[in-house]
């Protein structure tokens, strides 16, 4: 998966720190407006990749990202997976910080 920014294509899972959240933003409008959701490729793609990523959550940190929901969800309700995985990483770098703080 990757987003281009300022004419440069950043890959998502090595480069997500570079990648801004408007930029994510503006890819999921885009991905909502184009061809049927229920049956496109990015639609699949989008659903595994959440359900990877919310599967791989204990029940913990699970209750503790949906506080950030709608840092991550549309208005109808769909969650875009990179930006779900985006948000995770940002509360575990602030989580890790403080830990070290303590």
């Amino acid at each position: 998966m990757q987003f281009e920014e300022n004419g440069i294509q950043k890959k998502f899972l090595t480069q997500y720190g570079q990648i801004a959240v408007e930029t994510l933003n503006n890819a999921c409008a885009s991905w909502q407006q184009g061809e049927p959701r229920t049956n496109s490729c990015s639609t699949q793609n989008n659903k595994q990749m959440q359900k990877c990523i919310m599967n791989t959550l204990i029940e913990q940190a699970r209750l503790h990202v949906m506080q950030f929901q709608k840092e991550y969800t549309t208005e109808d309700g769909i969650v875009h997976a990179p930006l779900l995985f985006k948000t995770i990483m940002r509360i575990m770098t602030i989580n890790s910080i403080v830990a070290a703080a303590v």
